[in-house]
């Protein structure tokens, strides 16, 4: 029974020790843990003398329950602590993307905010125009060659007005990819 303790403390130790291999690779990988990644080198060499310490106990002492039960107690809990630490570094990780994406998400709204404010600007000058123009074309005392006048920049203020919802239009189908831009290239005559 107590080898059978110490082996498969062993077992679940020398398992330990590939887990966190991998999962310091996976860290030495991230950019935000490059000076972590040193630090993560050291519990290997602890680790892989504890396992020798099982291998010593199991092959040449004679171990009781109680060091068995210590040995595999041990590869339990380091077991359970890699499991935490690997559990805690999945949020930090998860919480970051989220920052990352409510700091995208905060920008595009702040841009969509402002587009707003210059779309009803330069929708609401030409309107403005076209409504104040066809009040002062339409009273009885406008002669003819100034309700000519008012029609002109009323024509003009609707042409400026369609350019505009033209090119708000144009950019909702970029932005939906219903549009595709091609890249022209202009070669210079000699």
């Amino acid at each position: 029974m107590t080898y059978a303790m110490t082996y498969l403390g062993a077992a679940l130790m020398a398992y330990n020790i590939y887990r966190y291999i991998r999962f310091s690779r996976d860290a030495g990988v991230r950019e935000d843990l490059k000076q972590e990644t040193r630090i993560l080198n050291l519990p290997i060499l602890l680790l892989v003398l504890f396992l020798c310490g099982y291998l010593a106990v199991g092959m040449i002492g004679k171990p009781d329950l109680i060091v068995a039960s210590i040995l595999l107690g041990g590869s339990i809990f380091v077991f359970i602590m890699l499991l935490l630490v690997q559990r805690i570094t999945n949020r930090i990780q998860q919480s970051e993307h989220m920052r990352a994406e409510m700091e995208a998400a905060k920008k595009s709204s702040e841009a969509k905010t402002c587009f707003l404010s210059n779309m009803s600007h330069d929708l609401r000058t030409p309107l403005n125009a076209i409504i104040g123009y066809t009040t002062l074309a339409g009273r009885e005392e406008t002669s003819p060659q100034e309700t000519k006048a008012y029609l002109g920049k009323i024509e003009t203020a609707g042409h400026q007005l369609l350019d505009t919802i033209n090119d708000v239009l144009e950019m909702s189908r970029i932005e939906s990819g219903r549009l595709e831009l091609e890249k022209e290239v202009e070669l210079d005559a000699y």
